[in-house]
């Protein structure tokens, strides 16, 4: 062989594997929006459906049990279990899915902690108390937090807190959620907050701080706020 022919040989090999390795760099991503928009914390914006101005402090939720399925069997699922996904931390908001399944046209997973690990007490890394997504032992992690103020609100400073959480019965509140997809390479997650007013009126229920029959609802509520975007 000429060393024409070996340079080229080795020029082709690295670009099939440098395609290959495109190719299984693929993600899970977050995007958190208010009415259609990115939405930025400690930013005055309008809400139609409050006809207000409203401004987001915290906007943080569990994400945990990602499960892939082909004509309803489970196909792979990943290794890491729990994530935390914090509008503040743009590198939460991407999940690597380097290694699993491109073969699937479904994908579960949960919003909140299971019970067997809010049982285990508290943890490290996402599952860290420092996070502030902690209650007790007793009461476990908050699966849903958001926070911010608008006038709408007739709470002190105009300020609404939902701290949605909660994992023994009958208030228990991971709630799953399903979404089709058809061997997208790179998954997008909308969530918009818009949404959540549309269900839910600031002006009757805006502070939740603990696990309970209006957690419950409302949990379930955030989990059908999550729907497949574009890239």
């Amino acid at each position: 062989m000429t060393m024409k022919s070996t340079l080229l040989t080795l020029c082709f090999s690295f670009l099939y594997f440098f395609a290959i390795g495109q190719e299984n760099n693929r993600t899970i991503s977050f995007r958190i929006l208010s009415n259609d928009l990115p939405l930025t914390l400690e930013t005055s914006t309008y809400s139609p459906v409050l006809n207000d101005s409203i401004s987001y402090e915290v906007v943080k939720f569990y994400v945990s049990e990602f499960e892939f399925f082909k004509n309803g069997i489970c196909v792979d699922s990943l290794i890491q279990k729990h994530f935390l996904i914090d509008n503040e931390k743009p590198e939460s908001k991407i999940i690597d899915l380097t290694g699993a399944s491109n073969n699937y046209d479904e994908l579960r997973f949960n919003i909140g902690i299971d019970s067997l690990t809010n049982c285990a007490g508290a943890m490290g890394n996402d599952l860290d108390p420092t996070t502030g997504m902690y209650w007790t032992w007793q009461s476990g992690y908050i699966n849903f937090k958001l926070e911010g103020t608008t006038s709408s609100c007739p709470g002190r400073s105009n300020r609404f807190q939902y701290h949605l959480g909660g994992y023994q019965a009958p208030f228990a509140t991971c709630a799953a959620v399903s979404l089709d997809i058809s061997n997208q390479k790179n998954i997008v997650i909308e969530l918009d907050t818009e949404s959540f007013w549309e269900k839910n009126n600031v002006s009757e229920t805006y502070e939740i701080m603990s696990p309970g029959k209006k957690a419950v609802e409302l949990s379930n509520l955030v989990s059908q706020l999550f729907k497949l975007g574009h890239e």
